[in-house]
């Protein structure tokens, strides 16, 4: 276990630190989960946008 200066750390300080690292996690995930929904809100307009621009045309032949 890391020492607190010369000594080691106390119960108290260990849950604190747990504690202050679930929050930074807790924060990174919430401004990961927020980012992703807003990348897949743009994804899904953008693909309705190309849908909508697509409509009428004739599907693209393989070969």
């Amino acid at each position: 276990m890391a020492a607190v200066g010369d000594r080691e750390p106390t119960a108290d300080e260990v849950r604190a630190l747990i504690e202050t690292a679930r929050g930074f996690v807790r924060r990174v995930n919430d401004a990961v989960r927020v980012e992703t929904d807003a990348w897949r809100a743009e994804f899904d307009t953008r693909m309705g946008e190309l849908e909508v621009g697509l409509q009428g045309r004739p599907p693209i032949s393989g070969g």
